[in-house]
């Protein structure tokens, strides 16, 4: 059930006849009032009927996406690996990803898919994956929520799916990743890790240990923590470190010919000492 905010809550106008991206779930229970229950999680976008007013119940049906397209043959093709991701930002890892998918993508079918909803303010990498490997789902931004779960469960069946790897997090992969090894209990299930202390490690839990085949570290700080505090067994437990693209070195002419091109471009003075820091102030970051 979904349900309009009442004028209270937003300012009153005709929504009749528009798509609305972010009505939000609301539970209705017996002897329970429905104008009390707080608004939940978005639900995707809905077109509302001619007549609706506010506080009108706009009821939904979401459909089980495996079962409704289960008559889809697999799609034959190379082995074929799928990133899962939160969303596609402007970030170290979305630029670590594309450099990997580059070198996979000769001898590997790769998929990218992410479930939340993408935020403006990070920036966006989807275009630059498409043009690398066409099967780019942004689910998040077209699905409701309930839909997603039998969707990837679609996916993993449709193009035969041999490797799944949680890259950079994924809260609803921590959720399911039981059961989505009960669902394809041949299927590799892969999880990188980039924390030790805080953030996607406190997900871990015997049941995420016991259902992920391999889990990657990205240095040797994180595997200990792996094996010492979460029980990690050791032949599933791999470090691998971030490979970076090294930029060409720069002559001295090149050098300085670019620091006073970006002086000229900042507006800053030829010879004046300059400390710059480069961060990117965001929650994310926390």
């Amino acid at each position: 059930l979904v349900r309009l905010p009442n004028g209270e809550r937003r300012e009153r106008r005709k929504v009749a006849g528009r798509v609305l991206a972010n009505i939000r779930n609301s539970r209705e229970t017996e002897g329970h009032s429905q104008q009390d229950e707080p608004f939940n999680s978005p639900s995707g976008a809905y077109r509302l009927r001619h007549g609706e007013r506010a506080g009108s119940i706009v009821r939904s049906r979401v459909l089980d996406v495996e079962k409704a397209l289960a008559g889809l043959p697999p799609v034959e093709g190379a082995p074929t690996v799928l990133f899962l991701l939160p969303y596609l930002a402007v970030g170290g890892a979305e630029a670590l990803l594309e450099t990997l998918v580059k070198g996979l993508r000769s001898r590997f079918r790769v998929l990218v898919v992410t479930t939340d909803p993408h935020m403006v303010s990070l920036g966006t990498t989807d275009n630059r994956f498409r043009a690398l490997t066409p099967p780019v789902y942004t689910l998040g931004d077209w699905l409701p929520p309930p839909a997603i779960p039998s969707t990837i469960n679609h996916l993993i069946r449709r193009w035969n799916v041999e490797s799944l790897v949680c890259w950079n997090g994924n809260v609803y992969f921590y959720d399911a990743v039981k059961s989505i090894k009960e669902r394809f209990p041949s299927l590799r299930i892969i999880n990188q890790l980039s924390n030790h202390r805080g953030g996607w490690i406190d997900h871990y839990c015997p049941t995420v240990v016991n259902s992920t085949d391999l889990h990657i570290a990205v240095n040797s700080e994180i595997a200990r923590a792996l094996e010492v505090d979460r029980s990690v067994p050791a032949e599933k437990n791999s470090t691998i470190h971030h490979g970076v693209t090294i930029p060409p070195t720069r002559t001295d002419e090149e050098r300085t010919a670019l620091r006073q091109h970006r002086r000229e471009q900042l507006g800053l003075p030829r010879d004046d000492l300059v400390v710059g820091t480069f961060i990117r102030m965001h929650e994310q970051k926390r």
